[in-house]
């Protein structure tokens, strides 16, 4: 990861055809349904799956520019950005279109298993939801530092609760995602450490050295976000229907122009260097 920004106020770049979200979609929906090709060992009567076969069937190997953390319930909205930027070149690794498996992959493991010699059920439902979810968050983390910039979709369902103090939100996930990106060492891509100069960018030498009648509770997550600057939806859908007159070639033109045009690399690395100072 190299730089970072929360994108809020967002309406769309473009009309998708429904097939269009569906197969971008589709095309993260890896074969999990036969655990028997991931058994890596057997000792007594116990089979122990191979977690990194699971996460490289998860999680695409190919290289991406954006990640782009959402709620899942913005799922149609993320994939529409990620399909408008595709036209552009530019590659978006839409979270929800993995974390969506993990719960089919609980239910499978859970079908297809007993619990443990002295496991109770629910006790094995814990045991095996934690090491899914251990297994996508350590994943979610390598896509994190493989792309170079992270944008966190801010929408009234990925941050439903705001005060002057925190902002909150109910996805774990978010929570995580963000969490990580503030504390990653930065990352400058290749493509950028073989120009002969770079954006002028204050202090960055320096820096990139089961249900029971009762009340429900829901955890809330306070989210960390102060080291990505706000870009407005609407200056965001200028800088993208503004490229047909530019007529770039490369996916990383593109990058840098929306670098510049919306101001984040010398907000970004300011935001990151004030945080610092505070901590």
């Amino acid at each position: 990861m190299f730089i970072g920004f929360e994108l809020t106020d967002y309406q769309g770049l473009t009309r998708q055809d429904h097939l269009d979200v569906w197969s971008f979609s589709a095309l993260n929906d890896a074969n999990i349904y036969d655990l028997a090709k991931y058994v890596a060992s057997t000792s007594h009567t116990i089979q122990h799956l191979d977690a990194e076969k699971i996460s490289a069937s998860l999680f695409p190997r190919s290289d991406y520019d954006i990640f782009l953390s959402h709620s899942h319930a913005d799922q149609s909205k993320a994939i529409e950005l990620a399909l408008s930027l595709k036209d552009k070149g530019i590659r978006v690794f839409v979270d929800s279109c993995v974390w969506g498996h993990s719960e089919r992959l609980i239910e499978l493991i859970l079908e297809q298993s007993s619990p443990l010699e002295n496991e109770t059920r629910d006790s094995q439902i814990v045991r095996v939801s934690a090491a899914v979810h251990t297994l996508l968050s350590a994943a979610i983390h390598q896509m994190i530092w493989r792309t170079e910039a992270f944008v966190f979709l801010r929408t009234e369902k990925s941050v439903p609760f705001e005060n002057d103090v925190s902002d909150r939100t109910l996805s774990p996930w978010i929570y995580a995602e963000l969490q990580f990106s503030a504390q990653i060492q930065q990352v400058l891509p290749l493509r950028l450490k073989n120009k002969k100069s770079l954006p002028s960018v204050a202090g960055f030498e320096s820096y990139m050295t089961e249900s029971k009648q009762l009340q429900p509770y829901e955890m809330a997550f306070r989210i960390s976000k102060e080291h990505l600057p706000s870009v407005k939806g609407t200056d965001f859908s200028k800088w993208y229907h503004d490229l047909a007159a530019k007529k770039f070639t490369d996916p990383g033109e593109v990058l840098d122009d929306l670098y510049a045009t919306c101001h984040i690399i010398n907000r970004y690395y300011k935001h990151k260097i004030d945080n610092l100072a505070l901590q």
